[in-house]
């Protein structure tokens, strides 16, 4: 309770602040759980790598403070982007839907390790982090769709393998790996993998390297102006990259001509017009707004069969049914939300508004809790594994990269999950080891694993892993 006394403290402030305006309760509650989420996404930065904390906060701004500002703004914003519903229907839903998933995904699971010390790691770290980020740039030469796609990002796993050494040369994989993804970002024009990526070696790079919480509440705070800008200069960035067939030089002078001028006219970011257009791009509750006012007037709920094409999707590989589901929100879009997409155009319905498309306002509040207990439970599971492995944790951002995606529906979310899980399970198994011993052409020598320590709060016992990786 101690530890987390300034957080509810500025909760609380806030709170109070904004019952003293025209603000109703629900933005209210919507706005102070927000900064209460980025003071502690900020201040457990260094004690641990918590894919929670990021998860609640993109959900709670895309769900909660994006539909907030959004009825704000509600004026100044184009016409589809706009909230259609009442504020008091809009937010009777998502707000007790947003919180109860919370709720669900930080029940505490009992024992779980603590302590995870970097000194103590391994001493091939470097050279497994090398291999691992040689193997995600060929990933990307090949042609395998999503497969290709999950092996891209072998790049950012062989990377915090590589920060939890202290190799001199580590800073230039940095470089070569997040450069990599600048071009190609750039050049598409999609930023946003980009940006998860940065903010888990952000995690990362923190808990390897303890800094102040002023210093770390500096860097978020530059993180999230850059962010502004990005979202400012989007849209004109992608109309010009796509005409013609500009070089990556030509994109990248582009890019930071555009960023220098939203930034020399800093004063223009705060006009109405702009703030609008940052508020369309955080703001997912204009697609959950459409959803609620196209389900069940004009399409039935689902009563579950999205949820189920899903997982069945999940499990069987495309030549064993060929006619399954694909992932993406073009259908979604169309069918429960009532909008068509262009053909340039990628957005989904979100887990929340799935859950409302498939049981409505009560059914969909409770299936909430229980898909936040579902991560919760999966990440428990991880948690128990690397007391065995405890360089697992490395690969957690891999496997939760689409989960953390607010917008993504369970088809995509599912899909990510049991590919990731089987290609994590191939690199701790004795098939990983033989391939990374090819590599090198000689047998990896045992050396001491990091210490982990589990506590039970009941019996109050403390167990070490072991010390040595058993053959």
């Amino acid at each position: 309770m101690q530890k987390y006394f300034l957080q509810y403290l500025v909760a609380l402030i806030l709170a109070t602040m904004l019952l003293l305006s025209s603000h109703e309760w629900y933005e209210v509650v919507a706005v102070s759980v927000f900064f209460f989420m980025v003071y502690k996404f900020v201040s457990d930065l260094g004690t641990d790598i918590s894919i929670k904390n990021i998860l609640a906060l993109i959900c709670i701004m895309q769900w909660l403070l994006g539909p907030v500002l959004g009825y704000a703004y509600n004026d100044y914003i184009n016409s589809d982007y706009q909230m259609h519903l009442p504020k008091e229907t809009f937010f009777g839903y998502a707000l007790p839907a947003t919180l109860l998933q919370l709720t669900g995904l930080y029940l505490p699971f009992g024992r779980k390790p603590k302590n995870l010390d970097f000194k103590n790691y391994p001493v091939d770290c470097y050279k497994k982090g090398r291999f691992l980020i040689l193997l995600g740039f060929l990933g990307d030469l090949t042609s395998l769709g999503f497969v290709s796609f999950i092996l891209g990002g072998l790049k950012f796993v062989g990377l915090f393998y590589m920060f939890a050494s202290t190799h001199p040369y580590r800073k230039y994989w940095l470089a070569l790996v997040f450069g990599s993804i600048f071009l190609s970002s750039i050049g598409q024009g999609m930023f946003h993998d980009m940006l998860l990526w940065g903010s888990f070696f952000l995690m990362m790079f923190f808990w390897a390297n303890r800094k102040s919480i002023l210093v770390r509440f500096s860097i978020i705070l530059a993180g999230f102006f850059f962010i502004m800008l990005l979202q400012l200069i989007k849209g004109d960035y992608r109309a010009t990259i796509r005409v013609g067939n500009p070089s990556a030089t030509s994109n990248v002078t582009t890019f930071t001509n555009m960023i220098a001028e939203k930034v020399t006219g800093v004063e223009s970011i705060f006009a109405p017009e702009n703030i609008s257009q940052s508020i369309i791009r955080i703001n997912q509750g204009w697609i959950v707004d459409r959803v609620m006012e196209h389900v069940p007037e004009t399409e039935p709920y689902a009563y579950g069969s999205t949820i189920w094409d899903a997982v069945v999707a999940s499990i069987f590989p495309r030549f064993l049914m060929p006619d399954k589901g694909i992932a993406g929100g073009r259908n979604n879009m169309l069918q429960y939300a009532g909008v068509q997409l262009n053909s340039n155009t990628s957005m989904d319905i979100s887990q929340i508004g799935e859950a409302y498309a498939n049981f409505g306002v009560a059914g969909g509040i409770i299936f909430m809790f229980l898909y936040g207990l579902f991560l919760n439970g999966i990440l428990y599971f991880i948690q128990k594994k690397s007391l065995r492995h405890p360089d697992l944790i490395f690969w957690v951002p891999l496997i939760f990269l689409q989960i953390v995606k607010a917008e993504t529906s369970f088809m995509t979310i599912l899909n990510h999950l049991t590919k990731t899980a089987l290609v994590t399970w191939f690199f701790f198994s004795s098939y990983g080891e033989q391939l990374f011993n090819v590599w090198y052409a000689r047998k990896r020598v045992n050396t001491p694993m990091m210490p982990a320590i589990m506590e039970d709060t009941n019996k109050n016992e403390e167990v070490t892993a072991p010390t040595t990786r058993p053959e």
